[in-house]
């Protein structure tokens, strides 16, 4: 997924990058005229070398936005399923506390997976090329 955006600020090799948020209409906002054209701040990792205000090129890592896809909608579905066949011969008591016992773990590696600077780190996008130098 690649966008494209103005830097406005420079720390290091992270760049503060200014991009237009795309609505439903995928940016032809003549065909629908009902979204508001935003921006929006990204902070994206920078290793060329680049000045404020120059247009560039920034991309994320798609394999990471699929895994926060199947997290977000595919596990709500695989929980319930995988808790019915593997608990049925069970009491509904013990099954209920291993349900919960369940969500909660995942809940918990969740939450640690995302507060980890290395995940953050690579799922933070890069500039790819500068664009446009003024």
């Amino acid at each position: 997924m690649t966008a494209f955006g103005k830097i406005k600020e420079i720390s290091g090799t992270k760049a503060l990058v200014s991009v237009v948020r795309k609505g439903a209409c995928g940016g032809n906002c003549a065909s629908c005229s009902g979204c508001e054209n935003r921006t929006v701040d990204v902070t994206a990792y920078c290793d060329i070398p680049v000045e404020i205000g120059e247009l560039v090129e920034i991309a994320s890592r798609s394999g990471y936005i699929y895994f926060g896809m199947i997290v977000v909608f595919l596990l709500p579905v695989i929980f319930p399923l995988l808790g019915y066949f593997m608990l049925s011969g069970i009491s509904v008591t013990a099954a209920c506390i291993a349900a919960v016992i369940l969500f909660v773990l995942s809940l918990i590696i969740i939450f640690c997976l995302s507060k980890s600077k290395q995940y953050a780190a690579k799922t933070m996008p890069y500039v790819l090329r500068v664009v446009f130098r003024d």
